[in-house]
């Protein structure tokens, strides 16, 4: 049975690792993000100075987590092993779906959950755990309990949300 609170989870920390590293469409050109950017806000180095507007759209993914890791894990070992005998023995994509990833109704939920929240999906697909949405700042925050706010970065003269 779906257990609907540990995807919910599952979706809000996949979420949040991918919106920290999309750019916003109304910043300015900035260079790749660096690894620091949780730490600094994390231990107060970065101050915060605003929270993004309401009505700005930010384009984000929204990634389904595989459904048995610990098998995964096994697999590749196994994959890899010239003593086991499914060394080499390669899957297609719809085979490691059908393994590991996401059931049918999860991803249903996933699709389900996006448009309630009141995200446009772009593409995306079960094989790849992968939904692309369009959402306004505030459908984001009301969909994942979240704050989104904007930061001065502590070492550059940019900021960061």
């Amino acid at each position: 049975m779906f257990r609907k609170s540990g995807f919910i989870t599952a979706i809000l920390i996949l979420t949040i690792v991918s919106l920290a590293s999309v750019l916003c469409q109304a910043a300015q050109p900035q260079a790749l993000m660096t690894r620091h950017v949780p730490q600094v806000v994390a231990n107060g180095k970065a101050q915060r100075v605003g929270q993004l507007p309401a009505n700005q759209t930010m384009r984000f993914d929204i990634v389904i987590p595989l459904r048995d890791q610990t098998g995964l894990d096994i697999f590749y070992q196994e994959l890899y092993d010239p003593t086991t005998p499914f060394y080499h023995q390669f899957i297609t994509p719809e085979e490691f779906t059908a393994r590991f990833g996401p059931t049918e109704q999860d991803w249903e939920a996933m699709v389900n959950f996006a448009k309630a929240s009141g995200f446009d999906i772009f593409s995306g697909s079960r094989d790849e755990r992968d939904l692309r949405v369009t959402g306004t700042v505030a459908n984001i925050e009301k969909a994942f309990h979240v704050t989104l706010g904007v930061y001065q970065d502590p070492n550059e003269n940019r900021t960061f949300f």
